[in-house]
């Protein structure tokens, strides 16, 4: 019923860009799927397919993919079909070759997500072997035409009177100021549940994903700073789609945890987003993260959909 086919750049983006606009909750564009495909290493592996139907329409689509900084053995899949085609064969159809690619290329083990509300997409990956992981992130969102950032002047003006003081890369472009985000940026991530690399990426693989994506500008790097040090960061970037902003990583120095610069960085982002005319702000988050949670309920966020990681443990 179904014929499969490589993904072909740039001819399939908008059928590909139409299912993942019906399947995901935060739309996306063309130029973000293009920018997607600029930045993946060179040296990552990785399988595009899609499944067309008897008139030449593409239904579905799906990848089998591994950066090199993966943990060893671990491939991402994933297929995505579009919903009045479900049910038809055609995920199976796009699952087999996959999982087959990232066997032949020494997977050991293959992990994939669903959206925590879709039962049915949950049930399938089931059958095919997939089981949860811990890992259960979730998305919420902080409505900027209500939010109050007044009310946390004086939390803002406390931690100044401390001695600490916030900048962005605007204020501090350069190499260095880059370097200390990215330590930063492993030192906390390392503390984040969520987390599963074995290696933090290498700074310019960080840089390519973090400071110099495109839909990102230095003012949207904000940060704490005690003297010559960052020692608190968050980050923002576009989604053009919709006009609102995303929490890139929000992380806090171990010596300097517990005094709410995550609170007051938050707040800060919320300005600048606002500026920006952005209606919302979206996060993610592992629901392990106790205090960053804490956090975001503190602020107002609400809890949106999110997604379950699964993984198949196979024999390469």
């Amino acid at each position: 019923m179904f014929t499969l086919r490589p993904w072909m750049v740039p001819d399939d983006y908008p059928a590909v860009l139409s299912i993942f606009n019906q399947v995901n909750h935060e739309p996306t564009t063309v130029d973000a799927l293009m920018e997607d495909d600029r930045r993946f290493p060179a040296d990552g592996l990785r399988l595009r397919l899609v499944a067309e139907d008897r008139s030449g329409c593409v239904v579905a689509y799906g990848l089998a993919r591994r950066f090199p900084y993966a943990p060893a053995g671990l491939f991402l899949v994933r297929v995505l079909t579009a919903p009045a085609t479900r049910r038809q064969g055609a995920a199976s159809a796009l699952l087999g070759p996959l999982e087959q690619y990232a066997l032949d290329h020494g997977a050991m083990s293959l992990q994939t997500w669903v959206w925590d509300n879709d039962s049915a997409s949950l049930d399938y990956a089931r059958k095919w072997g997939y089981t949860e992981t811990m890992r259960h992130y979730f998305r919420s969102t902080l409505d900027l035409t209500t939010f109050d950032d007044a009310a946390y002047d004086g939390h803002i003006a406390g931690l100044e009177a401390a001695g600490l003081r916030f900048a962005t890369m605007a204020d501090m472009p350069g190499e260095a100021t880059e370097r200390a985000l990215y330590e930063l940026d492993r030192q906390a991530s390392a503390d984040n549940p969520g987390e599963d690399l074995p290696d933090f990426l290498p700074y310019d693989e960080w840089r390519k994903y973090v400071t110099a994506r495109p839909n990102s500008t230095p003012d949207l790097f904000i940060f704490a700073m005690d003297g010559d040090r960052i020692v608190a960061m968050t980050d923002l970037f576009h989604l053009k789609q919709t006009g609102a902003m995303n929490t890139g990583f929000t992380g806090v120095d171990r010596e300097y945890r517990g005094r709410g610069l995550a609170l007051a960085l938050k707040v800060l982002a919320a300005r600048t987003a606002r500026r920006y005319g952005a209606p919302y702000l979206r996060t993610e988050n592992d629901s392990r993260n106790g205090p960053m949670l804490a956090v975001n309920r503190r602020l107002g966020y609400v809890p949106q959909p999110g997604s379950f990681t699964l993984r198949k443990q196979v024999t390469p």
